[in-house]
């Protein structure tokens, strides 16, 4: 039922007096159908319909309420022809809208098992969205030690109960709900990271505050805000995008997508540099505690590490005079090699990790840290799971385009 481009275009369809954004718009029922009516022509993919405001310091709604609030709604986006979303942290009203004949259940709660059970029992997808705290208190105090590593193992967790159960899931990393500024960027910047967990990765960033804090304008200012987000979201392969402004999203990922097929690889704007010299270390053995749950970290595995470090010959040129052997052939001059693997061995058996991708951008990052002037790549394989299933090599690599 969905369009085949990618990321799909969910649009907001709030049936609330009081939502951050658009709250009292399209209460009225009237409203609503002509509001579903105008996302579908503008191309929406997926209309997610809420009864209940989740902006930082709302209260909850009663059960009753909320169901009679977005039961006209759901039904208007049914004789539409539209694939309907429920937004809603209650599995009694999941199951009203259900009943009904929702597709998806989209909680802000992280998709409990109770609300598992209703999805499962109606053959509903689900989405399953972080957040740390409730709406009412989110806001006060976020912390994280790793909020990357944090949200990932929730929804790690969370995808697992979903399979067990036969529910098909996304995943949002919940921007906005129990995060600070810093806690939002960085996990934009790791978005890559969440589709490793297996589940397509939906992305909520529309006229949200965090937008205002980077480039101060009014709720209904922030669309340039919103789109250049989301313009960021869909070059790391995000899947859904729920916002406001469905028309110019939809011109977004159009041209974004015309200009993704047309440009060659490893374009940048930037006139590449004639050679690079290269320093590798291959199949460097590591003991790492790597693993979704707390079983599979328990005990150190195996971990295969490739390590590539690459240097443009014209930046280490200019830079000669203070690297002091930029332009000798002596490759260790500038990157040595047992100091690149010291490097990525004092890393990778310390502490524990969830994911392999969570490993890899951390052993990137040190190496460029160390070696100023040279750029990190590093491939991690589990030869564990790779004789399970028969193969050479399973781990993660990045690709540059």
């Amino acid at each position: 039922m969905l369009s085949g481009r990618k990321p799909w275009i969910v649009g907001i369809l709030n049936v609330t007096p009081d939502s951050f954004s658009d709250g009292n718009r399209h209460f009225e029922p009237r409203r609503a159908e002509r509001r579903i009516a105008e996302m579908l022509e503008q191309g929406a993919d997926l209309i997610d319909i809420g009864g209940e405001s989740t902006r930082p310091g709302s209260q909850t709604v009663e059960a009753n309420e909320e169901i009679r609030r977005i039961a006209p709604a759901v039904r208007a986006a049914l004789v539409a022809g539209a694939v309907v979303s429920v937004d809603t942290r209650k599995p009694v009203v999941a199951q009203a809208a259900c009943e009904i004949g929702a597709h998806v259940i989209n909680d802000v709660g992280g998709l409990d098992d109770e609300m598992l059970d209703v999805a499962a029992a109606f053959g509903a997808s689900g989405i399953a969205m972080h957040m740390q705290g409730t709406p009412a208190t989110m806001q006060q105090a976020p912390r994280y030690e790793d909020v990357v590593e944090e949200v990932q193992g929730f929804l790690g967790d969370r995808v697992a109960a979903a399979r067990r159960r036969g529910v098909p899931v996304a995943i949002d990393p919940g921007i906005g709900f129990g995060k600070r500024l810093e806690h939002n960027l960085a996990l934009l910047a790791a978005l890559g990271d969440l589709r490793a967990l297996g589940a397509p990765v939906l992305l909520g960033v529309s006229r949200k505050s965090f937008l205002a804090e980077l480039a101060p304008r009014a709720v209904d200012q922030r669309l340039a805000g919103s789109l250049a987000a989301a313009l960021f979201a869909m070059r790391q392969g995000v899947d859904f995008l729920r916002v406001h402004d469905v028309a110019e999203h939809v011109d977004a990922r159009a041209v974004h997508l015309a200009l993704e097929r047309r440009a060659p690889r490893g374009s940048g704007g930037v006139e590449a540099s004639p050679a690079r010299r290269e320093v590798f270390v291959e199949g460097l053995r590591l003991e790492c505690r790597i693993g979704v749950s707390d079983e599979e970290r328990a005990q150190p595995q195996p971990v295969l590490c490739d390590v590539l470090l690459s240097e443009d010959l014209l930046l280490a040129e200019g830079a000669a005079a203070d690297s002091g052997g930029a332009e000798r052939d002596d490759l260790a001059a500038t990157a040595d090699y047992a100091r690149a693997v010291d490097i990525v061995r004092g890393i990778a058996e310390s502490g524990e990790r969830r994911l392999l991708e969570r490993l890899q951008r951390e052993l990137e990052e040190a190496l460029e840290s160390a070696f100023a002037g040279w750029r990190a790549r590093v491939a991690l394989d589990k030869p564990s799971i790779a004789e399970e299933l028969g193969a050479q090599r399973v781990g993660v690599r990045r690709i540059e385009r």
